[in-house]
């Protein structure tokens, strides 16, 4: 019966959490700031390595493919 009451509890608390419970404003400000933070892209380069763009070749594209495949 006691575990009974535990899951009920559980389920009521998920629900209140997943239906936008009150949040504290240094919270929202946090998330804020974290979600206007610069991020870092990767550009290929040229080839006069300038990374104004152009022709890029097979060998520097499979290169940044398996970075990239090796950091997932």
């Amino acid at each position: 019966m006691k575990r009974k009451w535990l899951k009920v509890l559980m389920m009521l608390m998920m629900a209140c959490a997943s239906f936008g419970g009150p949040m504290n404003p240094k919270e929202i400000e946090d998330l804020m700031c974290t979600m206007n933070e610069t991020r870092i892209e990767f550009t290929i380069p040229d080839e006069n390595h300038k990374g104004d763009g152009g022709k890029v070749d097979r060998a520097t594209v499979k290169l940044f493919w398996d970075l990239w495949n090796k950091k997932q």
